[in-house]
């Protein structure tokens, strides 16, 4: 159950496991269409699901305020920060696609970036929009797949974003959100 800032109850997530943190980096490890995609094309992804939050930002301050008890003032301004960073990161998904280094001896050498693959994270519980999307943003423009733990305070917000996530043609097993308590997820 998730109270509220003046103590109502907003609503349930549920308690992941271990297990669940195991099946979600198995998801992570299958989804091999995020990886592969081009860095143009994730960029134009991340930049719809930017346009897809900033559609419901309104929804999203007020959800803040309910659960963190932020002034509508503050909640906007991490929605809006939010949505910046996300645009932020869709404009760099493009940029580090490889580089080419000219070597002292006659050839040419080619360094290109690759995912690295799953990124854990755990998100905080201070700015916990912002935080979870200032972490998954940059893993998800250089191709990677994300086990993500949200603010164990605010885990609805975590919820709340994946339903932006779902309509925003990420594929499926990019993301993943197991809500839970941090020390026995992390």
């Amino acid at each position: 159950a998730i109270a509220t800032a003046i103590g109502k109850l907003a609503g349930e997530v549920g308690l992941g496991s271990r297990k669940d943190i195991r099946d979600a980096v198995s998801a992570a490890r299958s989804a091999k269409a995020w990886p592969e995609a081009t860095a143009y094309n994730r960029s134009q992804v991340l930049y719809y699901l930017a346009e897809n939050l900033s559609g419901r930002a309104g929804e999203f301050a007020a959800r803040l305020t309910e659960l963190t008890g932020a002034t509508p003032k503050a909640a906007r301004e991490e929605v809006e920060q939010s949505i910046e960073r996300l645009f932020l990161y869709a404009g760099l998904a493009d940029k580090f696609e490889g580089r080419v280094h000219q070597p002292p001896a006659r050839a040419v050498t080619l360094a290109l970036h690759e995912p690295v693959g799953v990124v854990g994270i755990v998100a905080p519980d201070a700015s916990p929009l912002l935080g979870l999307i200032s972490l998954i943003a940059p893993a998800l423009a250089m191709g990677n797949t994300v086990v993500a733990v949200p603010s164990e305070r605010y885990p609805l917000l975590a919820t709340d974003l994946y339903q932006v996530i779902e309509y925003s043609d990420i594929p499926s097993g990019a993301i993943n959100i197991v809500t839970g308590r941090s020390a026995e997820l992390a």
